[in-house]
């Protein structure tokens, strides 16, 4: 499968999105772009951040 420029520029911007406290902590912002069931791992490795878990973390 190939995958146009047009649509890795798109993914690109969305994963850089991630790594701006703007973005990253905007509840709304998150809720649009990530799937209900996402979850991540932190850089540490320990727990999980799930979508449910967002507000809450958007401190």
């Amino acid at each position: 499968m190939q995958i146009k420029d047009e649509e890795k520029e798109t993914l690109r911007k969305l994963e850089e999105s991630l790594w701006i406290a703007s973005t990253r902590f905007d509840f709304n912002y998150m809720n649009r772009i990530l799937a209900h069931d996402f979850f991540e791992f932190g850089r540490s490795g320990r727990g999980v951040r799930q979508t449910n878990d967002r507000k809450a973390n958007a401190t």
